[in-house]
């Protein structure tokens, strides 16, 4: 038996595939399509508690907000600085 937890993903289009970021525990996946990143977080996140890893743990106490907002800023970025920007 195991209790359930709720964990904020982050999921980013990159070059033909998703990454899926996991912002609280710091770990990151890729698949080819949303649901199969999604997965493949969800088994990333699942092998670290199942390794016993204390710091996930801890960490879980505060990796899900129901209240998280997801957005993005324009910042500038001085010349001469070699940044992969998007637009």
């Amino acid at each position: 038996m195991s209790d359930k937890a709720k964990v904020n993903v982050v999921l980013i289009p990159s070059e033909g595939t998703w990454v899926a970021y996991v912002p609280a525990l710091g770990i990151a996946t890729d698949a080819a399509s949303p649901d199969e990143a999604f997965s493949m977080a969800k088994e990333a996140v699942e092998l670290m508690l199942e390794a016993g890893d204390q710091e996930a743990l801890d960490l879980l106490e505060v990796a899900y907000s129901p209240d998280a907002l997801l957005g993005s800023i324009e910042v500038d970025v001085p010349i001469g600085n070699k940044v992969r920007l998007s637009r």
